[in-house]
């Protein structure tokens, strides 16, 4: 399942964070002295960061996709299968909120790139 996959890959992300959140506070320390390479090493953490969200943003707006696709063209699902309209309907709403949540996170990520240009 996509959720599973993406809850996955989030949790990973978070479990490496944690793991290396000592190792970059020592590394942090050390560089104090020295701005440049401060930058460099935000600057690096940062490309990372961006390269996590983005991945996550990509199989989101996949699955998106997928359900939308979904509800949109009901004869797509397997044949011998009746959805109940209320379920349709149910599943449009969420649809409907997630789409916009959708575009209010590519929103925030498109103000965010235009900010770090």
């Amino acid at each position: 399942d996509k959720a599973v996959l993406a809850k996955k890959n989030i949790q990973e992300n978070v479990n490496l964070a944690q793991e290396k959140g000592q190792q970059i506070r020592t590394i942090a320390e050390e560089m104090y002295e020295n701005k440049d390479a401060i930058k460099a090493f935000a600057r690096e953490k940062m490309e990372v960061l961006k390269d996590c969200l983005g991945e996550f943003l990509v199989a989101y707006k996949k699955s998106r996709d997928e359900e939308m696709d979904k509800i949109m063209n009901p004869s797509k699902l397997p044949q011998g299968r009746e959805v109940p309209i209320v379920q349709l309907l149910d599943a449009a709403e969420q649809a409907m909120q997630k789409q916009q949540l959708g575009k209010e996170l590519d929103s925030a990520g498109a103000r965010s790139d235009a900010n770090h240009s």
